[in-house]
């Protein structure tokens, strides 16, 4: 049932009212538009929270993800290191250019998800809003670009070790391999 004050009412002093005459009904509830609307809001946030945790582990996940095939990388390409080195590629060169690549993987990795995540949003979205007449789909362009330079750091992090071990490789040894 929905109840509306009389104009010039306060809201507490409907509630008051509201209660007072409720007081022996113990199974009827008494909400309002504002605690709805609160209620909503605390469930979206928790929603909105576990998405933000599933999204840190994603990335811790793809981190590891972007080391293992940037060490396994270096492995298979020692031989090809090594020739660089000695036709004249410094060890600084040598890191730069697998953290270049790293930068490349995980800028890739981070466009391709945010547009697989926006289309899927928004599908999703549209399901939900298109009986109900809702509004027009908004995304966060700021906080999407920082999840994809996010993506990008992370492919420079997972660079570091990967890097700095094929740098360290002996010339002659990364020859005689293969």
């Amino acid at each position: 049932m929905l109840v509306l004050a009389r104009p010039g009412v306060s809201p507490a002093a409907s509630r008051a009212a509201v209660d007072l005459v409720l007081a022996d009904q113990p199974l009827l509830k008494v909400s309002s538009i504002a605690g709805y609307r609160a209620q909503l809001n605390s469930a979206i946030d928790q929603v909105t929270a576990l998405l933000g945790a599933l999204l840190a582990t994603s990335i811790v996940i793809a981190l590891f993800g972007i080391a293992n095939t940037l060490s396994l990388s270096v492995i298979e390409r020692t031989r090809e290191s090594a020739l660089l080195r000695a036709l004249g590629l410094t060890r600084r060169q040598l890191r730069r250019t697998l953290t270049a690549e790293a930068l490349l993987i995980g800028l890739l990795g981070g466009v391709l998800g945010v547009a697989v995540g926006a289309g899927f949003g928004w599908a999703v979205s549209q399901a939900f809003l298109h009986d109900s007449g809702g509004g027009p789909v908004v995304f966060p362009v700021l906080r999407i670009c920082g999840y994809v330079a996010l993506a990008g750091l992370a492919g420079v992090v997972a660079a570091l070790v990967p890097a700095r071990r094929a740098a360290r490789a002996s010339i002659i040894e990364g020859l005689g391999s293969g």
